[in-house]
């Protein structure tokens, strides 16, 4: 059969309109976008809803304190205060603010978001907060870091510093031997160099004295547990002795980042040894670890509220 010039003339028809049918098909699919096509966006949009919270502030506590006027009973509303929020009551409406906006279509995000489109909007969102609470959290005693951001601190001043050798008592290195293993060369070693009187190997033993002492205390021999306290005194002395010899030299410095690390380390194992037991009681491990799973477990549950993800 030979092909005439109408019917490869129809051919070429007909796969010309297959083509843009499937053009137009694709046109009307819209792309997913990748994770990093949407990230600047993602923070642009937890930008806008922060400026917007931001500018909005004013009028929202104003609106606030009109709610908690108006849903108060007659008895609350014969204090004083509540008298002056009365007469304030109003003044909201003559607050500028913005009106809610869709960031996301503005900013052409498409589809619905992700929980990673989500944690990044409200993470920037509310990033003001976040640093504010965790300025909050390190200054408490809740862990150990603050103790050894000062110890970090003061070891980093005295090896930048040309600090002579401390002439420590003999006693010290009499009593330290019966808290530790002295067949173990490593701890032979850490004896001796310590005896020299530089910082490091100082700092290192009373570390080690603390551990030892930290470990009798936990132990289940009535023995053992009564060797902590004196563990603990000989560091001590260890401590106070060296920093004594730093305030000699004028190294002041050093020595208050000692005392605030041992400070900030002594509350912490206090907030601790408390802690434990309540913990325990609910069923999570003790100590921080344990306020930590608490607080995940709080959060987890919060988490699909916090994200939008639930009304």
């Amino acid at each position: 059969m030979s092909i005439t010039p109408e019917m490869a003339r129809r051919e070429l028809a007909r796969r010309e309109l297959a083509r843009r049918q499937q053009e137009t098909e694709s046109q009307q699919v819209p792309q997913e976008q990748t994770f990093a096509q949407k990230l600047p966006r993602n923070v642009g949009v937890g930008l806008g809803n922060l400026a917007r919270d931001t500018l909005n502030m004013p009028h929202d506590v104003a609106q606030s304190l009109q709610s908690l006027y108006d849903s108060t009973g007659d008895q609350f509303r014969k204090f004083p205060f509540m008298g002056d929020i009365g007469k304030a009551k109003d003044v909201a409406k003559y607050i500028p603010h913005m009106e809610e906006k869709n960031f996301p279509e503005m900013l052409g995000l498409t589809g619905e978001p992700t929980v990673s489109d989500l944690a990044i909007q409200k993470g920037v969102e509310f990033s003001p907060y976040i640093y504010g609470l965790a300025s909050v959290l390190r200054s408490l005693p809740i862990r150990k870091g603050a103790a050894t951001r000062h110890l970090k601190k003061a070891k980093r001043l005295a090896n930048e510093r040309d600090i002579p050798p401390a002439n420590l008592s003999d006693e010290i290195f009499e009593q330290a031997p019966q808290f530790f293993n002295m067949k173990d060369p490593a701890v032979q070693n850490l004896i001796s160099e310590a005896m020299g009187g530089e910082y490091n190997p100082v700092f290192d033993l009373q570390s080690a004295l603390g551990q030892q002492a930290r470990g009798y205390a936990r132990s289940s021999s009535q023995a053992e547990r009564s060797m902590s306290p004196f563990a603990e005194r000989v560091r001590q002395q260890l401590l106070n002795e060296y920093k004594g010899h730093l305030s000699d030299i004028g190294e002041d410095k050093i020595v208050k980042h000692l005392t605030k690390g041992q400070d900030k380390y002594r509350q912490y194992m206090k907030l601790k040894r408390k802690s434990t037991p309540v913990l325990k009681s609910l069923g999570y491990g003790g100590g921080v670890l344990g306020g930590a799973a608490a607080l995940y477990k709080i959060l987890a549950n919060k988490a699909p509220e916090l994200l939008g993800l639930k009304d």
